[in-house]
């Protein structure tokens, strides 16, 4: 049999998604749970860290009321049309963010609120979980002063969180594995890990791949194409958010790693007017608006 483990890496791009990428994890709920391992480690990492991008984009949202433009001073704009546009910004745009902030606020202290994180709670519930135990702690601080794989990645926190999940693996599966991970913690280090796996467990760590329904279709289990599409595009998405990664993950905070020309212009947003980079049309906070309607 084969077991499949989702990093917390890839748990927490979907606060960094938009709306319909929630169904990936419905997916999981409905059809794959049993097959997920879900370590102990992981879960405490998603519920402290979910709240910081939810600040993050509180911050974000609360810094552009602050920055919508005023119409440019000319003798082709009417007095009526400057009475106009600064009416429109009181009465449209700050409600519409007091409204998403306030939201947003209501997440943070009420966690039954927050969608992403009930489907991820009911995964964690039907999954198999691995506690985190003392001999996982002690094992742990061994492989890091070692300096074994897997290591956090450069200008993470000095913190034993990914040597920690590996060892309560380690101690616990009797399984073939697949990992599921978008930060390079696994990947970089695979070929060690492989003999690692095997040597202690007896079975294969197949690969790691940066697709949940890759490794869902790695099991023989069928994934929808509509699905699967939905994590395309939600992978595309997060490469060009200020939050995109596919490189490193650095004290709370991803960076894009790929060197593509992303699909974006620069120019006034067709929302808020601010100049910043766009996408169809939209700067990235706006998108973020956007995307929360």
């Amino acid at each position: 049999m084969t077991m499949v483990f989702i990093d917390t890496n890839v748990y927490l791009d979907f606060y960094r998604s938009r709306n319909d990428a929630i169904r990936i994890l419905q997916d999981l709920v409905d059809h794959h749970a049993s097959k997920l391992l879900f370590p102990e480690q992981v879960y405490l990492e998603i519920r402290r860290n979910k709240d910081s991008i939810i600040g993050e984009v509180i911050s974000d949202l609360t810094e552009s009321k602050k920055n919508v433009p005023s119409l440019p001073a000319s003798s082709l704009i009417s007095e009526s049309e400057y009475e106009e546009w600064n009416t429109a910004k009181k009465a449209v745009l700050a409600p519409l963010l007091d409204k998403i902030i306030k939201k947003l606020n209501e997440r943070l202290e009420d966690s039954t609120k927050d969608e992403i994180y009930s489907q991820i709670k009911s995964i964690y519930s039907h999954a198999h979980v691995i506690a985190t135990t003392d001999e996982h702690l002690r094992n742990a601080e061994k492989r890091r002063f070692l300096g074994n794989p897997p290591r956090p990645q450069k200008g993470k926190l000095a913190s034993a969180c990914d040597e920690i999940i590996w060892e309560a693996i380690l101690a616990s599966v009797k399984d073939d594995l697949i990992i599921v991970s978008r930060d390079g913690t696994y990947k970089s280090h695979l070929s060690f890990l492989r003999d690692e796996f095997y040597e202690t467990t007896g079975y294969q760590l197949i690969g790691v791949v940066n697709k949940i329904s890759d490794s869902i279709s790695n099991l023989g289990q069928t994934v929808s194409p509509e699905i699967s599409d939905i994590e395309d595009q939600q992978i595309e998405g997060i490469k060009w958010t200020p939050f995109g990664h596919f490189g490193q993950f650095a004290s709370g905070e991803y960076w894009v790693a790929s060197q593509s020309t992303p699909p974006y212009d620069y120019g006034h947003c067709h929302m808020c007017g601010r100049e910043d980079h766009l996408i169809r049309g939209l700067c990235l906070r706006c998108n973020a608006i956007e995307a929360e309607d």
